[in-house]
């Protein structure tokens, strides 16, 4: 389930209950916000147009802080809160925009100098120290002057026998410049023809790497964290594939240069599980109420969907689509007719694009069905539309053709997936904010006890608070089994008709929400 929490357990009790009496400071709450939301990005050499590793660089910005936190715009992070909790979330919550402007209201004080928290420091150390295979890009310079720069480089496969991969880690050569980054491998050969048609370093591509057989391994976009498979598990790639790498180099950055590279472990194991990145749901195979094409001047809704033959595990999902884009929604309805919510995009943005891993894989029975529901706004009224008057727009990879895919992450289900979890990473270690990049399932201020766990029959559910809440007993699928109401912060469950396995209880608070796994022997 998603776990969503207003904020630390300390700012939440200490500071929101008396904003009108005490209004916010950047040592008491503001500079651990921005320095655990915001720094990632906003700092010397960082993709962000300015800084944001001080008191007096967010004083001289408070106006467009506050005016880009309520717009939502800021910081960048596309999904609507969903059933599942999506790893490494960059999103405020309202509360926090709140006290953000609290600050700003009262012209954003600075409170004691002596006890606000250093600023992080922006490493350049490598993640994986040991990689087995380094993929070294050409030094590139930025094409973009008055438009965005997409890059394609290809770089060839030295392995002879196939091998999985088990993280992979990009390392922007200039971080200024590098949007973001999508790690494919092709062995369509079409890559490299489209290389030598290019005289420059690599060629241009801006929707794709324009072959429809390539496999997404991977992607990077700022303050993002090498993705780290189980030690049992890789995504694999065969001999003769050659890595094909997509950046992108915002508009404005042109005569800039860049070098930059990509890590990749490999797994141990001789047979691991495998993980694939596979497009279930693509404009080829999937779409039902097709071609994709739209015409000037209307406003289209298109639907995916595909029906799987095995009982598998979702790790992660990435949607695709290009400029006409305006929302897109995936989703799973399971044999039962039960409806799990995968990823809501509701305003998207082919900037902010990205590879979404749950904290805890979606486990989907054999006959489940993935859909996705995607609408194109070919109007005027769409700011991002590439042709003004608009064009009659369908599939294809360049600028003002469309695309709809959903990537999904996943693997053959076995026994214990449930238990699996991928934690959340800060986006920046700020050591003296360390509730606000800690683990979210930490909560001081609400102590959730199940007693026992593993259980048999009955489950004694309590919160240290004592304040009524009500209690939901969930299955790995987030489908209702129990609900109990629990008054002065007690509940019990009757468990014993249940069939042994791995459930989650979910205790709501007010407007707190915890969740814990519950084994049923």
């Amino acid at each position: 389930m998603k776990l969503f929490y207003p904020l630390s357990p300390i700012l939440s009790f200490l500071f929101l209950s008396g904003l009108q009496a005490q209004s916010p400071t950047w040592s008491g709450e503001i500079g651990c916000l921005i320095y655990t939301h915001c720094t990632t990005c906003h700092h010397d050499g960082g993709i962000a147009p300015f800084s944001l590793t001080s008191y007096d660089e967010a004083y001289s910005y408070r106006y467009q802080i506050q005016a880009y936190v309520n717009a939502g715009l800021m910081p960048p992070w596309p999904p609507e809160d969903g059933a599942y909790t999506i790893a490494n979330d960059r999103s405020l919550t309202a509360d926090e925009i709140a006290l953000i402007d609290a600050w700003v209201d009262a012209d954003a004080p600075e409170g004691d100098p002596a006890e606000a928290p250093a600023a992080p420091e922006i490493s350049s150390e490598e993640v994986i120290a040991d990689p087995d295979l380094v993929l070294q890009l050409p030094t590139y310079t930025s094409q973009a002057v008055d438009e965005d720069d997409y890059r394609c480089f290809i770089i060839e496969n030295p392995e002879t026998t196939t091998r999985y991969i088990k993280s992979i880690e990009i390392v922007p050569g200039n971080p200024a410049i590098v949007h973001h980054l999508l790690l494919y491998a092709d062995g369509s050969g079409t890559p490299a023809l489209l290389d030598n048609l290019d005289p420059g370093p690599g060629y241009v591509c801006f929707g794709g790497i324009g072959s429809n057989s390539a496999t997404l391994l991977g992607g990077w976009a700022p303050g993002a964290q090498p993705v780290t498979l189980p030690e049992n598990m890789g995504i694999q790639v065969f001999p003769g594939q050659d890595f094909v790498i997509q950046l992108h180099y915002p508009e404005g950055s042109a005569g800039e240069v860049d070098h930059t590279k990509i890590n990749i472990k490999y797994s141990d194991e001789p047979s691991p599980r495998l993980v694939q990145f596979s497009p279930i749901l693509n404009h080829f195979t999937t779409l039902v109420d097709g071609p994709l094409f739209i015409p000037a001047n209307t406003v289209k809704t298109f639907h995916e969907e595909y029906t799987i033959g095995g009982q598998i595990s979702i790790l992660g999902v990435a949607p695709h689509m290009h400029l006409i884009g305006e929302s897109i929604h995936t989703w799973a309805e399971l044999p039962s007719n039960q409806i799990i919510s995968m990823l809501d995009i509701p305003e998207w943005d082919f900037e902010w694009q990205g590879i979404y891993q749950y904290r805890n894989p979606i486990i989907l029975p054999f006959g489940s069905t993935l859909k996705a529901e995607a609408v194109y706004n070919n109007t005027t009224s769409n700011p991002n539309n590439p042709s003004n008057p608009p064009q009659n727009v369908s599939l294809g990879e360049a600028t003002t053709d469309e695309m709809m895919i959903v990537f999904f992450l996943w693997t053959a289900y076995q026994t214990g997936d449930e238990m699996l979890e991928f934690p959340d990473k800060p986006l920046l270690d700020v050591p003296d904010c360390p509730l606000l990049t800690a683990d979210q399932e930490v909560r001081p201020d609400l102590q959730l006890t199940l007693f026992p766990n593993p259980t048999d029959d009955r489950l004694l559910v309590r919160i240290d608070s004592g304040e009524e809440m009500t209690v939901r007993l969930l299955s790995v699928t987030g489908q209702p089994l129990r609900i109990q109401q629990g008054e002065r912060g007690t509940a019990e469950l009757d468990t014993a008709s249940l069939p042994a396995g791995v459930y989650f209880v979910e205790v709501q608070v007010g407007d707190r929400v915890l969740n814990r796994k519950v084994v049923v022997r």
